[in-house]
């Protein structure tokens, strides 16, 4: 289910299902939306703001749902300068720092978070430094004040592909104008090289932890992080993540 909103207006403009074709996105972007948990959209649907009545929130409720032995869930659908600034781009994961591309948050500069495009880095191919990107931490002590020892992380990854922008009055192309395509396609959630991490110590300990997983942290904590790591040799494009607990 892909959700395409406009990227000026915030405003929902169609609701379609990208297949194995992909779905064009020039102006637009897709909320990054569970398969599991699909939302009603009709007039009274929106995308931002994230408010709890919104299309994310609303699919986050469903997959709850889905999972009756867990009672809450927390995401970032990497859509705002507030859900970059949840993202701890000083962090380190082991010797590795931070290698990942996304929009600014709030501070001297414009913001310019752009849904879609996060990115985290493919390895160097000379350092062989993984691409690193880890949350801020996140603090559930308020809602299970002796913590929580398990979690079920999501996340949505995107294939993308651009078409040549190809103005011509030459040649085989004599009288082409044909804009830049740019196409969202369907990607799997575990390529490999790309690992996901889950922490309730605040990063001090990291459990593996697979895609729709329960993962067990062994002991209570509330402090919580997730880390994506990439080891392979393609820039992957995280549109979302979240986790149940």
């Amino acid at each position: 289910m892909d959700i395409l909103t406009d990227l000026t207006t915030g405003q929902i403009v169609q609701v379609t299902d990208r297949g194995n074709g992909g779905v064009k996105t020039n102006g637009k972007f897709v909320p990054a939306i569970p398969d599991i948990a699909p939302v009603t959209v009709d007039g009274s649907a929106y995308v931002v703001p994230v408010d709890g009545g919104d299309v994310t929130s609303r699919a986050f409720a469903n997959m709850l749902t889905q999972f009756p032995m867990y009672g809450h869930a927390l995401f970032n659908p990497l859509l705002t300068p507030a859900d970059v600034a949840s993202l701890d781009l000083t962090a380190s994961f082991g010797p590795n720092v931070t290698r990942a591309a996304v929009g600014r948050a709030l501070g001297p500069l414009p913001v310019g978070q752009s849904p879609n495009r996060t990115r985290i880095l493919r390895r160097n191919p000379v350092t062989l430094a993984p691409g690193v990107l880890v949350t801020d931490t996140i603090n559930v002590a308020a809602i299970v004040p002796g913590g929580i020892d398990e979690v079920l992380v999501w996340w949505k990854l995107e294939g993308l592909a651009r078409t040549q922008d190809v103005t011509s009055s030459f040649g085989a192309t004599a009288g082409q104008n044909e804009p830049c395509q740019v196409s969202l396609l369907p990607q799997n959630p575990e390529p490999a090289g790309f690992d996901v991490y889950a922490s309730n110590d605040d990063g001090v300990t990291w459990y593996s932890t697979g895609y729709m997983t329960p993962t067990d942290l062994v002991n209570l904590g509330t402090l919580v992080r997730l880390a994506f790591v990439n080891t392979g040799s393609q820039d992957r494009r995280l549109s979302g993540f979240g986790f149940l607990f």
